[in-house]
């Protein structure tokens, strides 16, 4: 759980969206979310982030 708690507070702290996370709202589309995923999982391996 503290992972978390470290992983949020980062985001948070950050001024803008960055290329490995990204806020979505009311987003439904299965075929997009998974693309998505796929696109800022790599984008956080490029970043050399753990997670995206």
């Amino acid at each position: 759980m503290d992972m978390h708690i470290e992983i949020i507070k980062d985001i948070v702290n950050h001024y803008s969206e960055e290329e490995w996370f990204e806020f979505k709202e009311n987003w439904f589309e299965a075929h997009g979310i998974g693309e998505y995923i796929s696109a800022l999982s790599n984008a956080a391996a490029i970043c050399k982030k753990e997670f995206a």
